[in-house]
Order: structure tokens, then sequence, then C-alpha cells
């Protein structure tokens, strides 16, 4: 068995996106063979990788080297999917064996050889697993007992490519070539389907946010769907420039999406994508990213199936697709003496229907607010190890351009300041805050 290697470029390229700003630092975590799985553990600092040879690694992303091999297939790992807690993992592999791994000791627990080749295997519970194999029978293996055990819940009449469980754990979503399937795991039948529209195969599924109602597909072809699973209806597509390249995205894997809108390239977190306000974009995806859980470091693959890694540089958070799209003009710095701040905004001219979103700091204060003479009153707190950035985003224009707000700003020591803030479709203002002595 060969042993993987890393490759370094210390002659980083480097890309800076204002309007984002955040800077990619690249470098490659590369094996001699493609289409070798690769994934995220609940460390932020390290990641697990299987290749076809059936080794798998660990890898610290800090010090950019192989810190262990271990023996775990003998042949291809097919998946790498954590539990909830983060203190357990499973592999599977084409040599048709489930390995149960404990975490971070990386001892194996249990294996299973399972007759069949497998397509997918997931936890279902603490102790329990679901296991679907290539003739499309799923079954239910108790994780107590030491060996394989043939208890079929479910036959489906196509191989399935990939599998998630409900947030309750009452149902379990599989997609084959021909559709999504809901299936109801206490009647053991399926609930509901969402046909196949297009000329490729769904590859992989995700649930959209926190929801138990909205599922996004990605499609072997390149193109993203956001499926309303109850209504079996389409809500929104994303185009790919690119075939998509299978990564594994699990519990601990914050999905991101490069993409091109207006010429600019954009880097969002898909289950931060709003599909009230982004809903009739037209946004072109690139490549699909996977992050470690404080997306400091992303992987994505090239085109011969190899990863690489990447490490996400100047700011600590990446901003909202929104923001991203215009370029954000810091206007005044401020002040202040507490961290926790009290706005009021109002619209100090003719009340002519300007909307307004307020950013901070990764949250959202306000949405499509609508200004008028009454003063409406926001509280957030400032975070010491972040930028502190208030952004004003105009959701429109009103009668009279520009989106113009009167802006109140008062601590809870009774220091206050007021300001005018102008905004546009193209740019947004910003006021940095600054701590005082109290």
């Amino acid at each position: 068995m060969h042993k993987s290697i890393i490759l370094l470029f210390l002659g980083f390229i480097s890309q800076l996106a204002v309007s984002q700003n955040f800077e990619l630092i690249r470098s490659f975590v590369g094996h001699h063979n493609a289409s070798e799985i690769i994934s995220f553990t609940p460390d932020p600092t390290k990641l697990l990788s299987g290749n076809n040879e059936g080794a798998l690694q660990l890898w610290d992303t800090e010090k950019q080297e192989l810190l262990h091999e271990y023996e775990a297939h003998t042949s291809k790992i097919q998946n790498i999917e954590f539990n909830d807690f983060g203190n357990g993992f499973i592999t599977y592999g084409r040599d048709a064996k489930v390995i149960i791994w404990s975490y971070p000791a990386m001892r194996q627990i249990r294996s299973y050889k399972i007759p069949t080749p497998i397509s997918f295997a997931i936890f279902k519970s603490n102790t329990e697993l679901l296991i679907g194999c290539e003739d499309g029978k799923m079954f239910l293996q108790n994780m107590d007992e030491v060996q394989y055990t043939d208890s079929i819940f479910f036959i489906n009449k196509h191989p399935v490519f990939d599998a998630i469980l409900s947030k309750d754990e009452s149902e379990m979503i599989i997609t084959d070539k021909s559709s999504i399937k809901i299936i109801d795991l206490k009647k053991k039948r399926l609930k509901n389907e969402i046909r196949n529209p297009y000329n490729s195969h769904f590859a992989r599924l995700e649930y959209y946010k926190n929801t138990s109602d909205t599922i996004i597909s990605w499609s072997k072809n390149g193109i993203i769907s956001f499926w309303d699973s109850p209504k079996e209806k389409l809500i929104k597509d994303l185009k790919a420039k690119t075939d998509f390249n299978i990564l594994a995205m699990n519990k601990f894997s914050n999905i991101l999406l490069t993409g091109y809108y207006d010429d600019r390239p954009l880097l969002f977190n898909l289950s931060h994508y709003d599909l009230d306000f982004e809903l009739h974009e037209d946004i072109h995806i690139t490549n699909t990213h996977i992050t470690n859980i404080t997306q400091q470091y992303m992987i994505s693959a090239d085109y011969d199936g190899r990863h690489r890694l990447m490490v996400i540089k100047g700011n600590n958070s990446i901003k909202d697709l929104a923001l991203q799209k215009r370029e954000i003009i810091p206007e005044k710095t401020i002040t202040v003496y507490s961290s926790k701040l009290t706005i009021e905004v109002w619209d100090h001219e003719e009340i002519d229907g300007d909307k307004i979103s307020l950013y901070c700091n990764g949250v959202w204060i306000t949405r499509n607010c609508e200004l008028s003479a009454e003063k409406k009153n926001f509280t957030f707190t400032l975070e010491p190890e972040k930028e502190n950035i208030l952004i004003f985003h105009a959701e429109n224009l009103g009668y009279y351009p520009p989106n113009t707000t009167a802006i109140r700003i008062f601590d809870e020591f009774g220091n206050d300041q007021t300001h005018i803030m102008r905004s546009n479709l193209d740019h947004s203002s910003a006021i940095e805050f600054k701590y005082g002595l109290e």
C-alpha cells in the first residue's frame, strides 16, 4: 500500500475580494489517486481522508502534515460519517465492510461484513445503523450485535446514491437515479416522492438550514436544487459550470459554494442562502467546498478528483451572500463604552418607502425593515474578537434615491450619537465600532 503525500506550494496563490473581506491562501492535500474521500472532523484542526486502497489517514490542518495512517478496508473507502455526538464515525468501502470507529481515539469498535456492495451507511441513533446495498435492499443494524443481522426494512427498485435522516429521526430521505424518496421508518414504507426532472441523477442530499421540509439536492451534472418536500415542488435551482465533485459533506462540514454574480466572484455558505431574498438572483456555481466547523479551512476537488486544502485569511467570518454582491464602505468610526448597544432607525426626510436590513458580526439584526417617521429600536452586542462593523443594506431605493437612514446609537452609560447613512444597490454604508475606556 502506497503512502499518501501532502503537496504544499509555498508560493501561495492569493485572492482578495474586498466586498467579502477575506483572503484565500491555497495549498494542496493530495494523493496519488483520484476520487478519494475526505472529511473534516469535530476538531477544527483535524481532517480524515480515505484512499482507493482502503487506508484511513488523520491530518493536522494547522501543521499541514499527516499524523497517522490506519488500516481500514481492503479497497476504496466510499464515505466517512460522524455521529451527532462527534465521538464516533463509520467508514464503508468497496470491500462491502462497515467499520465503526471511536473518535478521537481512532479505535475500531465493530466491523460488519455485508453480503452485497454497500451504497450508503448512516447512524440512526447511538446504537443503530441504517445500511443500504447496491441491490436496493436497506436494513437496520444494531451496533450491540457482533455479527451482521439481515433486518430488511425497505427495498428500493434502484441503487441508492445518498441517504440522510430527518431531524426527529422518523424519516429517511434517499436518492436514486429516478427520484428523491421520503421513507417512514416507523411504518417502513414510502411516504412521498420527488421525481427527478434532470438527465443526471441526484448525487447528494442535505437539509436546508434547520428545516424539516426543505431539501437540497446535488445533481451529478452540477445542478443544486431546493425542494419543498411535503409539496414535492421545486423552489430554486442553482446552475453549475462543471459537474459536481462528490465530497464528504457530513454534520461537521459547513458547506460552502463559490460562484459568480455580475462577473464578481462569491463565496457563500449554502445553509445561509436566503431563499426569501435570493430567490430570483442569477448565481452561477463554479465549485463546491466543504469547511471545518469554524470555516477557517476549506477543501475542494480539482478536475482530476484530487483535493485542495485552503486557509481562509483576513475576516473571521464569511458574509452573507447579499452583502458580498455590493461594496461595503465604512463611512464612520464610532467609539462606544459598552458592548451592548441600542439603535434607533427612522426616515428623517420625506417618507418614500425606504427599506433596509442591518447586519453585524454574522447576524442580521433586522431584515426588510420599512423606514418611517416612527423610530424603531433594536439591540445588539459587540464582540471583542470580531470586527464589529454595522452594515446598512438597502433593500430598495424608495421613491427618491438613495436609501437614507437616520440612526441614533446609545450605550448602557447614556452616551449617544446620531448619524445619517446612505446606501444604494451598488454599495452598502457601514459603521465601525471601537471600544473606549469606561
